[in-house]
């Protein structure tokens, strides 16, 4: 069951930057969760505009994101780094992330050598977590 999402989630949201080609929605699922639905790419062009805003719906107490990610067309190196950040700062407060529905070519990137060790992706579900013996390293 939805809740209505916080008027301050809200406005996180509609801070998307048309000429980053990135922009994202926030569904709220309960106090200390929501979705994020990233659309578009996430790279070095606009990887600290997507961090940050992350950093803000952090600070607003969610504790679980939980990424859609069907409407995510690239992720480079670089944004697979913001997610890392975010992990990290979500670790640190008893958090969790979770990507799922990822194209194929997207899946690919995560499994690149070195990021495939942060991250365990279930091939069928298109699900990605950050792997329970690994999550103690991203934040060592």
């Amino acid at each position: 069951m939805k809740i209505k999402i916080s008027e301050e989630l809200l406005n996180i949201a509609k801070d998307n930057l048309e000429d980053l080609k990135c922009s994202f929605e926030i569904t709220e699922t309960s106090t200390n969760e929501v979705i994020i639905k990233p659309v578009g790419c996430i790279n070095s062009y606009n990887a600290t505009f997507f961090q940050e805003r992350m950093e803000k719906v952090i600070d607003t107490g969610c504790k679980h994101l939980v990424f859609d990610m069907s409407n995510t067309k690239y992720v480079s190196a670089v944004g697979i780094g913001s997610f890392i950040h975010i992990f990290e700062i979500l670790k640190m407060n008893g958090g969790d992330i979770v990507l799922n529905n990822m194209q194929k070519h997207v899946v690919e990137v995560f499994q690149l050598p070195g990021f495939a060790e942060y991250f365990d992706i279930d091939p069928n579900a298109n699900r990605a977590v950050l792997g329970a013996d690994r999550r103690k390293m991203a934040v060592s």
